[in-house]
């Protein structure tokens, strides 16, 4: 039986990545394998992303509409490559696309809000809508987070440690 070595235990991993020096990077890697992932799958199966917006009750998206969300989440995965990237930059540089991202999140959640509360059936309430609506209030408190409340400092000590 191999004892237990801290560097390879999960719950010491988890803790690590949260640690104050380290919430930023793994902030943004989180964001980005989330992009990634809804990127790839949105753009390989565009009528998936009826999920996103009427609860599966829309199976097939029409020639402009599926179009449409392809270039969208061609757009989400490029984002999820520049994110991952984005720890090699600059202090200025970092701190200018995550106050970018919180003004981005923060719009989108005005703009799902407005949806919902306007009722034309654009979107349901459903599980899913739920869920992304709660996703974009978290990544804008996360990216106001940063943008907004944290020392220049924080943006020096990203890296490639996660």
């Amino acid at each position: 039986m191999k004892g237990r070595n801290s560097n390879n235990d999960f719950v010491s991993r988890i803790m690590d990545a949260f640690q104050k020096k380290k919430r930023l990077h793994t902030l943004m890697m989180l964001h980005s394998l989330g992009s990634f992932f809804v990127g790839l799958i949105g753009y390989l199966f565009p009528s998936t992303f009826g999920w996103f917006f009427l609860d599966a009750k829309a199976n097939s998206l029409g020639g402009v509409a599926r179009v449409v969300v392809q270039m969208y989440c061609a757009m989400i995965f490029a984002q999820g490559w520049i994110i991952l990237n984005l720890t090699d930059c600059t202090p200025k540089v970092k701190k200018t696309v995550i106050q970018s991202y919180f003004g981005c999140f923060f719009a989108t959640v005005i703009a799902l809000s407005y949806a919902h509360m306007y009722n034309d059936g654009t979107m349901s309430g459903g599980f899913m809508a739920t869920a992304k609506f709660f996703l974009f209030i978290a990544l804008t408190v996360g990216y106001g987070w940063f943008a907004l409340f944290q020392p220049p400092e924080v943006f020096n000590v990203l890296g490639n440690s996660l």
